[in-house]
């Protein structure tokens, strides 16, 4: 099993969905956005798929993926969908309160990289283009730790809490 295979909750999500007991999945599972055309015009010299360990199924979420990696003659792609479908339908009978206002997911700095996003020239956007307030920016755990005491008006940074937590 592979370390990021238990980032944002996905295998306590697959297993719930599929009523079996959490455990350790032999393969990885695809845990980000992954579009076929940016692949290609951001990687030409690589081709989508290709892993360190070629004999572990990698676990996609569309047939488009799977279709790249299969004319590429890249194999042990199995496609299953994505982990925020199976939530979804964990959670369609759960009542919410009616939302309100706007949500921006912007990238996530980690342990690994820190991204540099211009937060005050993202919520003057949204002012500009009159989007709903109060505004929610969606961040990192990181980035939360750096941003929490910030304060602007309609606006509110907000953190579903470390990766590796499975409630992520």
């Amino acid at each position: 099993m592979f370390i990021d295979n238990n980032w944002y909750g996905n295998s306590f999500i697959l297993a719930k969905y599929c009523k079996r007991p959490e455990t350790k999945i032999f393969g990885s599972l695809q845990h980000g956005l992954l579009l076929v055309s940016a692949y290609k015009f951001f990687n030409k010299k690589s081709k989508l798929g290709i892993r360190r360990f070629q004999s572990v199924p990698w676990f996609v979420w569309n047939s488009k993926i799977y279709n790249e990696c299969n004319s590429n003659n890249i194999r042990n792609v199995i496609p299953i969908g994505s982990t925020f479908i199976y939530l979804d339908k964990l959670l369609k009978n759960k009542i919410y309160s009616k939302p309100k206002g706007t949500i921006v997911i912007p990238r996530k700095s980690d342990s690994e990289r820190n991204y540099k996003i211009n937060y005050p020239a993202m919520i003057k956007f949204l002012k500009q283009k009159k989007h709903k307030k109060p505004y929610k920016i969606l961040v990192g755990n990181k980035d939360y730790l750096n941003l929490k005491n910030l304060k602007i008006k309609d606006v509110k940074f907000i953190t579903c809490g470390k990766r590796v937590n499975k409630y992520f």
